[in-house]
């Protein structure tokens, strides 16, 4: 039997921009209710991806969820073996990405056209016009 670890996840708390983020990366992503994570006994998540070979140095694909904490903000599962393939630079990628998806989602809400929408040495800017 596995044993996992949470790694905070603070101020990710929407699972649609979560979702969005983590496709936007290019990760295959499951969303539900309680999904199992594969070979975790009960452990269950509200968001999972398969984290593709090379992801932060990992040899091969592996499974991550995600699941709330008591304040309403995702948290990261992983298996404790894998948690420092995840670095600091992935899980800023995730926030990073996350944000992105937050604000396009207010953007369209708020009817703005995307002026500029680009990503430069790691950043991200993002124009918007009504």
């Amino acid at each position: 039997m596995s044993h996992y670890v949470k790694l905070e996840m603070e101020g990710l708390t929407d699972q649609e921009c979560l979702a969005k983020g983590l496709q936007d990366m290019g990760l295959h992503v499951e969303v539900g209710d309680a999904l199992p994570l594969k070979g975790w006994g009960r452990q269950k998540s509200l968001v999972q991806v398969k984290l593709p070979a090379g992801t932060s140095g990992a040899g091969n694909q592996y499974d991550a969820g995600f699941a709330k904490d008591l304040q309403g903000s995702f948290q990261l599962v992983v298996e404790s073996m894998d948690k420092d393939r995840l670095n600091g630079a992935w899980v800023n990628r995730v926030r990073q990405s996350y944000k992105r998806a937050e604000a396009l989602r207010l953007a369209r809400r708020r009817n703005l056209k995307v002026v500029e929408d680009k990503q430069v040495n790691g950043r991200v800017r993002l124009v918007f016009s009504s």
